[in-house]
């Protein structure tokens, strides 16, 4: 086998496995011949020399060129793609190797010079303007043959995450969005429709659970910029426009507002800023409801296990009139700007990922929602659990009534997030003006909003 060393800092991993050979060979057993011993370490330090580019390796077997991932993920995501890069590399017919590594401030190494680049990245939608920005974005899944032809497959919230100007800049890897989760025998009791529910149903079951002397609050809402948001969403505001400026201070987002402050001044609702106290009091019948991310459904169904064991009841967050818009957003994969060979083996590395076998793998080991709607229809025809039943219904319902949001680009700068989530702290805060909140965050937000498409050089000017 020869490998074509394609990028530098790819050399480091093949070495290091090389090294580890060599000290390997060094400690065989003493009984071993001194003869054997000098075989064994006269061929390890040829093979090393020859992968420095020292001695040629024999070229009578084919190729092998290396792509290069660099990821920010950890716990659960990392393990997964370094699962799926090992699955990779046992059985791609491209006779590429895969090779994976965790990197902090993963854009500010991407922007030195082009030879030291990865060949793929792992990008969330909020990232995107600003490696779009410093052109520092390659070819798209969409300038793979493979990918066009399965494209039809791609629910239309998956593709929207790194969508810009009509054309998909990144691959999703998987998907998440705030939905409720409920003691459904509590809300059943308490007159809760079982569909559509509206906020007049939200707002009066929320009051009708609550007993402040017994401990019991109606509706739980984490402290994230996001929980607002995906009320925002829920609404039906347009939360931006086409140009991409945020205009969620509109009726609806004002709505909201209102919303939001009866349900807190009335202590029918509580935001909460431990991520176990949700679980934990909806487990323990002391929270009839709470929104979370539909990532979290195995956290929070191991919690009402452990607790009071009453049917999880999962669905869309609810609008003014019925089921409300939802928000969507997860981690991608991104070419990284380079020459034509290399971005079409980075795109080959995407395909193998947008496969259908490893589109279902990704998202068993990691929780994310599968972005292929077929994924979503198989699993559905199975339905062994309940709960994760009417996760998927929420994708195919928002997917059927187009009622969805991509997360906005601007939505995690600071200035954003923090008006965000301060209006989300005190919009409950009685003698307050809760609208007020909303205008400051839209304006907030708005301040960061930013050209996505890159820079041109100036030109010259004509002697």
């Amino acid at each position: 086998m020869k490998i074509t060393h394609r990028h530098p800092i790819a050399l480091k991993h093949i070495l290091r496995r090389v090294a580890k050979s060599a000290i390997n060979t060094l400690l065989l057993p003493t009984s071993l011949s001194a003869l054997h011993f000098v075989f064994f370490l006269f061929g390890g330090l040829i093979l090393l020399s020859g992968l420095a580019g020292c001695i040629p390796l024999p070229t009578d077997k084919e190729e092998k060129q290396i792509v290069v991932l660099w990821h920010n993920f950890s716990d659960v995501e990392a393990e997964a793609l370094q699962s799926l890069a090992d699955a990779f590399n046992a059985g791609n017919s491209w006779d590429l190797i895969l090779i994976t590594e965790y990197q902090q401030d993963l854009f500010n190494k991407v922007q030195v010079a082009p030879d030291s680049r990865p060949d793929i990245i792992t990008i969330q939608p909020e990232d995107l303007p600003a490696y779009i920005s410093l052109d520092l974005i390659g070819a798209g899944p969409e300038q793979s043959a493979v990918f066009r032809q399965d494209q039809h497959d791609l629910l239309p919230m998956a593709a929207s995450l790194y969508e810009v100007g009509g054309v998909i800049k990144a691959l999703p890897l998987g998907m998440q969005t705030f939905v409720m989760y409920a003691n459904w025998e509590w809300l059943l009791d308490l007159g809760y429709p079982m569909e559509g529910a509206s906020w007049q149903d939200l707002q009066r079951v929320a009051c009708a659970a609550t007993e402040l002397q017994g401990g019991q609050v109606g509706l739980g809402i984490p402290a994230q910029s996001g929980s607002l948001m995906a009320f925002l969403t829920a609404s039906g505001s347009q939360i931006v426009d086409e140009e991409g400026m945020y205009t969620f201070a509109d009726q609806q987002g004002l709505a909201t507002a209102d919303l939001l402050y009866e349900l807190l001044a009335g202590e029918c609702a509580v935001v909460y800023n431990d991520w176990d106290i949700g679980p934990v009091r909806l487990s323990k019948n002391s929270m009839a409801m709470i929104v979370e991310s539909s990532k979290y459904l195995n956290e929070v169904e191991d919690a009402v296990a452990k607790g009071r064991n009453f049917t999880l009841r999962v669905s869309a967050l609810a609008g003014p009139t019925g089921t409300g818009s939802s928000l969507w957003f997860g981690p991608g994969l991104a070419v990284v700007s380079s020459n034509a060979e290399r971005e079409e083996n980075a795109l080959r590395v995407m395909d193998w990922f947008y496969a259908k076998d490893m589109q279902e793998q990704w998202s068993q080991q990691t929780s994310y929602l599968p972005i292929r709607r077929s994924l979503i229809e198989d699993e559905l025809s199975v339905g062994e659990d309940p709960a994760r039943s009417q996760l998927l219904e929420v994708v195919l319902e928002a997917d059927s009534r187009g009622s969805w949001v991509g997360w906005p680009l601007f939505t995690n700068r600071m200035a954003c997030r923090a008006s965000l989530l301060r209006a989300l702290l005190f919009i409950g805060e009685r003698d307050t003006q809760p609208r007020a909140y909303i205008n400051t965050a839209a304006t907030a937000c708005n301040t960061v909003v930013q050209p996505i498409l890159p820079s041109l050089p100036p030109e010259e000017e004509t002697p």
